[in-house]
């Protein structure tokens, strides 16, 4: 099994529409630090963290080739720093001129 965290220590979904959709203040979105990979590591399954999009193709490939169980976790920006493809959340985005992939 390989398993990819996307991780952007908040919960992305609520605060996504929390900002897009609804205009108002987030409320308990944000958590702290979690070291998945870490968690991973203490429980015997080979993880990597990926913090450079350079490295993104040779840790996959590693993974993928690694007979056993693998996590990898990679670092991403939050719903408000880089709005994702969810196309109501990108006509707020364009108003206020905060960066999107579409």
């Amino acid at each position: 099994m390989k398993l990819v965290v996307f991780n952007n220590n908040v919960f992305g979904w609520i605060k996504g529409e929390t900002q897009h959709v609804y205009h108002s203040d987030f409320f308990a979105t944000n958590f702290g630090v979690v070291d998945y990979a870490g968690v991973a590591k203490a429980f015997g399954i080979r993880s990597y963290k990926i913090d450079d999009p350079e490295k993104i193709t040779d840790i996959l490939r590693e993974a993928i080739e690694y007979k056993g169980p693998v996590l990898i976790e990679m670092r991403v920006p939050d719903e408000t720093e880089l709005v994702p493809p969810v196309p109501r959340w990108i006509e707020n985005a364009k108003k206020k001129g905060i960066p999107y992939c579409y």
